[in-house]
């Protein structure tokens, strides 16, 4: 996603750069400088990003996104999304595989609860139907 898409879409939701940075986790000038380029916008970034902005089209109040990505009750929502994002090819379906082997590893030496539910959506991704 390039900077001035992300701009784009912020305004479109009507949040502010206080009230995006705060729904990802980052410090004010952290997400100041994914608008302005100075910090590139991750894969893990538009995925918590469009996972924010649905939130906000459906009325709901958009949460801290921890780690950077929105896997807990939204986890059918984040799925949709991972599946729209490989089909349109905005990411390849292993850059998917490999973030989320990331995300596990990082929580399970945290012993933070996503661990679980970051397992559960990688299978659901990438075991056949």
């Amino acid at each position: 996603m390039e900077p001035q898409k992300l701009i784009q879409m912020r305004r479109t939701a009507k949040l502010t750069q206080s009230q995006m940075a705060e729904a990802l986790g980052f410090s004010l000038r952290g997400y100041q400088k994914l608008e302005s380029g100075e910090s590139p916008i991750e894969i893990r970034h538009t995925i918590a990003i469009e996972a924010i902005l649905k939130e906000k089209a459906m009325n709901i109040q958009p949460t801290h996104v921890d780690a950077g990505i929105v896997i807990d009750a939204n986890i059918h929502l984040t799925e949709a999304l991972i599946k729209k994002l490989v089909n349109i090819g905005v990411i390849e379906k292993t850059d998917v595989a490999d973030m989320l082997n990331d995300i596990i590893q990082t929580d399970k030496e945290t012993n933070h609860p996503n661990a679980a539910g970051v397992e559960a959506l990688l299978r659901k991704l990438f075991t056949p139907s």
